[in-house]
């Protein structure tokens, strides 16, 4: 018998779309105050039409419990890739430094970032499952920004395609 066409994971209805179940948060995270348009991509082994795995949902019961640590880790992480990246934006010219301000604090990086989509990969043997969450940000409006978490940890901070996994 054929996997559903739909699933519930935890309070998250996802759709399967040929290659990974995708659906809506509809709670705030990561940051955001109010849930919006963000997209939660759930993968699977190999891209099988099969319901994600136990190991997966507990995965992201455990992200949603520490959800305002997770986000202060990811803040100061983004901080310091913040302050690697300026100079590059500041020898480039004055256009592109306008983009990306001197600042001190992940309070002033806050209303520069906005998440817009989360991925939680397969738990392949050689591989542990990871958590991506990609942001819009100021500084780069054409690739944004990633995050990529393991085990609690950030594991990786760039553009928001390292955390399209």
């Amino acid at each position: 018998m054929d996997p559903p066409d739909d699933t519930q994971f935890d309070q998250v209805l996802l759709a399967w779309d040929d290659f990974q179940w995708r659906g809506d948060i509809v709670s705030p995270l990561l940051g955001e105050t109010i849930a919006s348009d963000i997209e939660l991509s759930v993968n699977t082994k190999d891209e099988e039409h099969m319901i994600p795995c136990d190991e997966q949902l507990q995965s992201w019961k455990k992200f949603l419990e520490s959800n305002d640590e997770q986000y202060q880790n990811a803040l100061n992480e983004i901080l310091g890739y913040y302050r690697r990246m300026r100079p590059q934006y500041v020898k480039a010219g004055p256009e592109w430094a306008a983009n990306m301000p001197n600042i001190s604090s992940t309070h002033e990086l806050e209303s520069m970032i906005g998440l817009s989509a989360i991925t939680i990969t397969w738990p392949y043997e050689d591989s542990p499952l990871q958590i991506g969450s990609r942001f819009s940000c100021d500084w780069d409006t054409e690739h944004g920004l990633g995050v990529v978490f393991q085990a609690g940890q950030v594991v990786d901070v760039g553009g928001a395609d390292c955390a399209i996994l």
